[in-house]
């Protein structure tokens, strides 16, 4: 119970770090491309945030709440929304189109472009492909414990 309890506040932690890391931790790139519109690291902001904000939330409520199928899919749902954060910037899976639509998920491709250094490849990539795989560990852990604890109880 204690060990359930202490991965669940764990794992809010490191969601609402994964949240916070686009804008406020590890900010991506601040400046606009010459057209005036955002570059694509912005958007990648806007999606990990998102995102990381619901996880954040179903992991709070799963704090709070005493049943093990909320366990369950809170960490389920972790795991898929983990996954997404890391494999739509990376685009595995592409985000919008930047040519039809005018935005488009993703991070810059280089460190340096035009003697400015890009934020979002030498600091807010790193940090999320290291939390974002932590958060995946610790729900495949939480889920390991919620079973076994499960069947402890049975038994």
């Amino acid at each position: 119970m204690l060990k359930n309890k202490l991965i669940n506040i764990i794992s809010v932690i490191v969601s609402l770090v994964i949240t916070l890391t686009p804008f406020v931790l590890f900010p991506v790139c601040s400046g606009t491309l010459p057209n005036g519109s955002h570059m694509k690291c912005y958007y990648t902001g806007i999606f990990v945030t998102a995102l990381g904000a619901v996880m954040t939330l179903i992991l709070l409520i799963n704090l709070l709440s005493k049943k093990k199928i909320c366990s369950y899919s809170s960490y389920i749902l972790a795991i898929v929304f983990s996954s997404l954060m890391y494999i739509v910037p990376h685009q595995v899976i592409k985000l919008g189109d930047k040519m039809k639509l005018g935005w488009e998920v993703g991070f810059c491709r280089m460190a340096m472009k035009d003697g400015k250094v890009m934020t979002c490849f030498t600091k807010t990539a790193p940090a999320l492909n290291i939390l974002i795989p932590t958060m995946i560990l610790i729900s495949i852990v939480a889920i390991i414990l919620v079973f076994l604890g499960e069947n402890n109880e049975t038994t």
